[in-house]
Order: C-alpha cells, then structure tokens, then sequence
C-alpha cells in the first residue's frame, strides 16, 4: 500500500514572552489511503496544533508534507487547503447570532453583483431579514418580519 500522506521532520515552535516555546521537534508521520487513526493525548500537549501544521494553518510549525507523493510546497495554499482539511474542535460562529452566520457570505462583495436586482437576490434579502426579526424576537413568526 503506498503512503497516502506524510509529514516529515514537522517542528514547531510557538512566541511566548519567555522566548520561543517547543511544542514538538521532528516528527514524522505516515497516513495510507482510507487509514483511520486516533490522535489522543491530554488537553494541551499540541495535538490541534499538529492537525493545523499538516492543513498549513500555523505559521509557526516546519517541515515537509507529502500528499500521495507530492510536496505541499507543489500546491497553491489553496489547493493543499481543498484537499487537506481541519476542523476545529471549538467551532467558531461569525457574528453573534446562527442568523449573522448565514448572511455573513452574501456580504462579500465577490456575492453582490451576481444577485442585485434579480428576484433571487430579493427574496434572499427578505428571507435574511426575517431572520434578522427572529434574532431579535427569539423567535421567527409573522410577527417577526
């Protein structure tokens, strides 16, 4: 079976105000195809930071990543991220309601043209307003609108 992912020499070094702090040095790591595999250990020891290392998330951690033979650095940080994925395990909610959470992508001015002045984009606008209403009211409702 060939290896699927692999990290090598994977070191990582976090800033503190007592000068930079290792939280692990040289790791290597192998992953085959359809592998699953616990990473466990105590609350703090750098197993998310490990994950983020591997995703290319931290700036602070080194080494050299395989994806089925191919170095990372042969990626566009994009496309390592759309095939080497972390999810946190404290979830992290734009905004302050589920409501600004939903709404939050269509105010990206990249989303603005393709929907200004076409129906769609209308009724996603009352639709998104209703929800403003319910998460003001603690409820959606007719009252709501």
């Amino acid at each position: 079976m060939s290896q699927f992912f692999r990290a090598a020499r994977v070191s990582c070094e976090m800033p503190s105000a007592h000068g930079p702090q290792a939280v692990f040095s040289n790791l290597d790591f192998t992953a085959q195809r359809g592998e699953i595999i616990d990473l466990t250990g105590p609350s703090g020891v750098g197993k998310s930071t490990l994950l983020m290392a591997f995703a290319r998330l931290s700036p602070y951690c080194t080494g050299e990543l395989f994806l089925e033979g191919r170095n990372s650095l042969d990626y566009t940080p994009q496309q390592w991220r759309s095939r080497v994925s972390y999810l946190p395990q404290v979830p992290v909610l734009v905004g302050t309601s589920v409501a600004d959470a939903i709404r939050s992508p269509w105010k990206f001015a990249v989303r603005r043209p393709a929907f200004s002045g076409s129906s769609c984009g209308q009724r996603l606008h009352l639709w998104l307003n209703s929800l403003r209403g319910a998460s003001q009211h603690g409820g959606y409702g007719p009252d709501d609108e």
